[in-house]
């Protein structure tokens, strides 16, 4: 789906990290019912190619929790989630389509949160390993 029709799209972009498409198999934290109501609004839920990819690399670990958690978020995912293509490495394309869309990002990476904070975009993330809080102000 393109950028311009995503913008165009009333419902509030929440781009998903990694870390945060886990959390469900990880926490049993179901993000897809949660962030809707932490931001009391419709919510889009949006994957960058390059965060699918990184899923898709964790489904074939030698790890078997690891690869079964990624399989089974990759499934989950696919039916909730938009993708969206993007040529950035995984961080660089949540920030640029966050940007470019007007979106959350939700990262329990703290770097990458330092970076799109700094940039005056809006965070979720993970506290206290129980909840999701938002830090930022929606527009």
């Amino acid at each position: 789906m393109e950028v311009n029709r995503l913008r165009d799209d009333r419902r509030v972009k929440v781009l998903l990290d990694a870390n945060f498409l886990l959390l469900p198999f990880q926490k049993h934290i179901d993000i897809y019912e949660e962030i809707p109501k932490l931001l009391e609004r419709r919510v889009l839920f949006v994957v960058p190619t390059p965060v699918w990819k990184e899923l898709e690399r964790m489904a074939t670990d030698e790890r078997r929790e690891l690869s079964r958690m990624a399989r089974a978020c990759l499934e989950l995912a696919e039916k909730k989630c938009i993708l969206v293509e993007s040529e950035l490495k995984a961080d660089d394309s949540l920030l640029d389509l966050a940007k470019k869309l007007g979106g959350i990002v939700a990262t329990n990476d703290s770097e990458l949160r330092k970076r799109v904070s700094d940039e005056g975009i809006p965070v979720i993330c993970l506290r206290a390993n129980k909840r999701l809080v938002l830090f930022g102000e929606i527009v």
